[in-house]
């Protein structure tokens, strides 16, 4: 890791971009979605909306994201890359500033779509438009580092919620809106030190897009449709872990709130392993090692109610959360040339988004309504095992591909 340091802290675009990218996922991921989930108990004890209500801002959310993610490619070829991250991340500063004032729930659920939104498009545009900016020798490497700003935003999400606790909703958000700002400034700086050149080269990429003969192919395809299957495999513990722990368990406050932090700090540190396994052995092995270790991890409460057991869970679980789309997206850099990356990267990430929200419904109904939670957690386990096979079969047809190409 060091030595990757050296060279991107000497190249200022490069290293602008490295820490934009991790700003994106940062607030696309940790602060429009995660922060919510946070501070939702509050919302409801603070009597600002009821639990209904509540969940349904929720889905909103989950919709403005998948709806963010589908549009993010037209967005982008009306604007240029630094436009589109700056208009995102302005939405979402407006729609936490609105939202420190309670009010009409109409309003309230509009502000929760513009949000998702914001973090859709983030999510979809940044990761490959960044890494346009890195070396061919570090993208391996940047390309994971820069889904360290999900485990970032996951913590800062714990922090909010002790914020709205400790002193209020109206607070909370408003911090929520001063940290979404990193983006907005690091946007306007990189633009600023990588020059009118790198700006034209990526609107040519854009332009080139439309021209290129790359098509989605069956290996495309199955990478696809493992990623849906995450979608759905990991909200049990990004949506329920909490209530399991505390309802269904019995444990303290304070225990919970420590497996959330274990939560957290798995989500750090797993991309620049991420990012070390991919640069030495490729992310098509990556990426099926990361189905497996997820299935495994989903699994473990229905092994055993043990605290080192469910401590090896959240661990694991929030560190394969980023993992997982790092994966993804260093898979999608070695199968697609660069100016078909932001297209390949929006679809996977509208394909995710959408899945994600429905499944969020499913299973929310699986787990309130008398199924409990050992059955989702099998679920869950079950989608990700299988997702690992259909990665494992992209594997095999890859390599068939190769040796038909040898002869």
């Amino acid at each position: 890791m060091i030595n990757q340091l050296g060279p991107i802290r000497r190249n200022k675009p490069t290293f602008y971009a490295l820490l934009l990218g991790i700003c994106c996922t940062f607030c696309g991921v940790g602060l429009a979605r995660f922060s919510y989930s946070a501070i939702l108990p509050t919302q409801v004890l603070d009597g600002w909306f009821s639990e209904l209500q509540s969940a349904y801002l929720g889905a909103a959310i989950l919709s403005g994201y998948a709806i963010g993610a589908i549009f993010s490619g037209k967005i982008s070829l009306r604007f240029d890359v630094f436009q589109t991250l700056f208009y995102a991340v302005t939405l979402i500063i407006i729609a936490f500033l609105l939202s420190a004032f309670n009010g009409v729930f109409a309003i309230h659920f509009v502000l929760r779509f513009i949000t998702g939104v914001g973090g859709g498009v983030l999510m979809a545009v940044a990761p490959p438009a960044m890494l346009t900016f890195i070396p061919q020798e570090l993208k391996r490497w940047a390309g994971a580092v820069i889904f360290t700003g999900i485990g970032l935003g996951i913590l800062a999400s714990s922090l909010i919620a002790v914020v709205a606790n400790k002193f209020s909703l109206t607070v909370a958000w408003l911090v929520l809106a001063v940290l979404a700002t990193l983006p907005l400034l690091l946007t306007r700086k990189l633009a600023v030190v990588s020059g009118r050149q790198k700006q034209n080269e990526l609107t040519k990429l854009k332009t080139d897009e439309s021209k290129s003969p790359f098509k989605i192919n069956t290996i495309i395809l199955l990478i696809l449709l493992a990623y849906s299957l995450d979608a759905f495999g990991y909200i049990p513990h990004t949506v329920f872990w909490v209530d399991y722990l505390q309802r269904e368990l019995s444990f303290s406050t304070d225990f919970v709130a420590f497996q959330w932090g274990l939560f957290a700090f798995g989500a750090i540190i797993s991309p620049f392993f991420i990012g070390f396994l991919g640069a030495r052995i490729g992310y098509q092995t990556t990426l099926l090692l990361a189905f497996m270790c997820k299935a495994f991890a989903i699994s473990l409460p229905l092994m055993s109610s043990h605290i080192l057991v469910l401590s090896l869970s959240s661990i694991l679980v929030g560190a394969m959360v980023p993992g997982v789309v790092a994966s993804v997206a260093g898979r999608v850099n070695e199968l697609v040339p660069a100016e078909m990356q932001v297209s390949i990267w929006g679809l996977a990430t509208s394909t995710f988004a959408i899945v994600q929200g429905v499944s969020a419904y499913v299973v929310g109904y699986l787990y309130v309504e008398g199924a409990g939670p050992h059955f989702v957690f099998f679920l869950g386990a079950l989608a990700l095992f299988i997702g690992g096979l259909v990665i494992a079969l992209s594997t095999f047809l890859n390599a068939r591909q190769r040796a038909a190409s040898w002869q």
